[in-house]
């Protein structure tokens, strides 16, 4: 799973207002605070540039990888991905 650190990195660089930053990553301000709040499920590259410009940091300094204990694909898709053959993708199919 993907977190967004935005707010962290906010604070770190003194922002006193999601305006401000918004203002000077030349962003929305409501879409800056639904993605520093957590509730964005995704970010455009764009988006994300704007604000590596407008916090002289890296895309790695706001977003983390943390591994959940079964990411919401299926790892019997993944085991037919692996091996395609048609006896396989039975399994996988009449296991549900």
């Amino acid at each position: 799973m993907i977190k967004f650190k935005v707010f962290e990195v906010v604070a770190q660089k003194g922002f006193r207002t999601r305006r401000a930053l918004a203002e000077k990553a030349g962003l929305n301000a409501t879409n800056l605070g639904r993605l520093i709040k957590g509730g964005q499920a995704r970010i455009d590259v764009s988006t994300l540039s704007a604000l590596c410009r407008a916090l002289e940091c890296q895309p790695g300094d706001l977003l983390e990888y943390g591994r959940e204990e079964r990411d919401s694909l299926s790892w019997d898709w993944v085991r037919l991905w692996a091996t395609p053959t048609e006896s396989s993708f039975r399994n996988v199919t009449s296991n549900g």
